[in-house]
């Protein structure tokens, strides 16, 4: 395990891995979808991360800001991963057809204004016993000069651990 210190100094420590602090670090989003409100009502994008970790006691151990582990927090990577199985979840349910994709650019990499398309609603879906991830898809009513109706992804990764219910716009129909 790797240990890099306040000063800087890295130490490499050798534990048992049934010891070893496995870490499942994923973004948080403080908002909705921007692209569900109307302009005026729209949140500015606040990430935080939602943390899952075994044997804590042994990050406890350290001061805090000490950085253990060795895997680092790439939340764009994360967000963009969240939108291609969104994505393909909705094609391979609605059809290549059914509607005006709009997570491309995301996905591909030309666009990182996540919090537009990606975002955490109130709204959970209630998940199956023994379901470890679930993706759900819904329809979204969006009032202003035009109503629109935008396909959305519920995407619940590890939703025995509590891990955040991720909200995506995939399209509009």
């Amino acid at each position: 395990m790797a240990v890099r210190h306040l000063n800087g100094h890295v130490e490499t420590k050798e534990l048992p891995t049934e010891e070893y602090p496995a870490f499942m670090i994923m973004p948080f989003l403080h908002s909705p979808p921007a692209f569900l409100y109307p302009m005026e009502q729209r949140m500015e994008l606040k990430l935080t991360a939602w943390a899952h970790v075994t044997n804590p006691e042994v990050i406890k151990q350290y001061p805090k800001g000490t950085r253990v582990g060795g895997t680092p927090f790439h939340p764009g990577k994360w967000l963009r991963m969240l939108a291609k199985v969104a994505h393909s979840y909705a094609v391979a349910k609605e059809g290549i057809d059914g509607f005006t994709p709009l997570l491309r650019d995301l996905i591909r990499g030309r666009d990182d204004d996540y919090g537009l398309l990606i975002g955490i609603l109130d709204r959970k879906t209630p998940q199956e016993r023994g379901t470890l991830h679930a993706v759900y898809l819904w329809i979204a009513h969006v009032s202003g000069a035009v109503e629109k109706r935008y396909l959305v992804a519920e995407i619940h990764l590890f939703t025995n651990l509590g891990a955040p219910h991720y909200h995506i716009v995939v399209g509009e129909l």
